[in-house]
């Protein structure tokens, strides 16, 4: 990803979600955000947590990124014909069932295939630890 404008990390990504965050200067004080770029994780995690909770306006933040990642989802969904996808990595492990949620009602929606068979949207269950599993897997599978 770019980061450009429209780009998916800059619509989606856990940074992304932080800096809508912190326009809310009510929100940004009460979960203590920090607004650095170094601190973005941990602070994504506090929205997340929250919106998990049933937190009202972090559970629309983190609505918000999963329909922009349903929208790419749903062009790939549509380009490969795919029946399932897993949603992997650390920044599903707080609000993963939010994202795969609004994902697969979006896909299901929307999709060309979605007459024949829905498409299936979870969660890994590697956790946050999946992108590096695969990684060291990657190398141990190119000899």
């Amino acid at each position: 990803m770019c980061g450009r404008q429209g780009c998916l990390e800059s619509l989606a990504a856990p940074a992304a979600v932080v800096a809508r965050a912190g326009e809310d200067a009510a929100l940004a004080d009460k979960l203590g955000l920090r607004g650095r770029q170094l601190s973005a994780r941990s602070d994504f995690a506090k929205i997340a947590r929250l919106a998990a909770g049933g937190d009202a306006r972090c559970l629309e933040l983190i609505e918000e990124s999963a329909t922009y990642l349903a929208k790419a989802l749903l062009s790939i969904t549509n380009l490969l014909d795919l029946d399932q996808i897993i949603l992997a990595g650390p920044g599903f492990s707080e609000a993963g069932d939010i994202y795969a949620c609004v994902a697969a009602q979006e896909i299901n929606r929307l999709s060309y295939g979605r007459a024949m068979r829905p498409t299936r949207v979870g969660l890994s269950k590697l956790g946050p630890s999946a992108a590096a599993l695969g990684a060291a897997s990657l190398v141990l599978h190119s000899n």
